[in-house]
């Protein structure tokens, strides 16, 4: 018998609205009780999915950002893989020609440059816009240890 079942978020149990629908959360509940534990797997930010799953008391262990991270029931962060600050710091500092939108993660949120709105509205709970141009101003932060403060210092935050 399955003792755990491992979910995508977008576009798979979020709705278009991006929230749990009644029917899917009843199912979640359901398999709980069940004493099946509930894995959450998602590109989002766990901030988002704590928010998530703590509005419907739903306990679960969340593979957040792509798999960089994976917490526990409880919240404890088990695993985390970032990039190699050189790696990093080639990023952040490379000179891009490209109307894509450009993303920085860390511990305590994301930062984009530019206001998307859809994806605004699907990130509220985790997302900080800044109020400049990632490509050029940020290429002036010299310590990848500093660059949440230095964006937000440098783009008026």
């Amino acid at each position: 018998m399955a003792r755990l079942a491992a979910f995508d978020m977008d576009g798979t149990l979020l709705m278009p609205d991006h929230r749990l629908g009644e029917k899917t959360l009843s199912t979640l509940k359901r398999l709980r009780d069940r004493d099946i534990t509930l894995t959450f797997a998602t590109g989002r930010h766990a901030l988002e999915m704590r928010h998530v799953i703590g509005e419907f008391s739903l306990d679960a262990f969340l593979i957040t950002g792509n798999g960089t991270r994976i917490h526990s029931l409880e919240g404890e962060e088990l695993y985390r893989r970032d990039l190699a600050p050189d790696v990093a710091e080639e990023v952040l500092h490379s000179a891009w020609e490209t109307t894509a939108s450009m993303h920085f993660f860390n511990d305590g949120g994301w930062y984009t440059g530019q206001a998307i709105p859809e994806l605004l509205k699907a990130h509220v709970l985790a997302v900080f816009v800044i109020s400049c141009t990632i490509q050029s101003e940020c290429r002036r932060i010299r310590s990848l240890k500093s660059a949440s403060a230095a964006i937000m210092t440098i783009c008026g935050g």
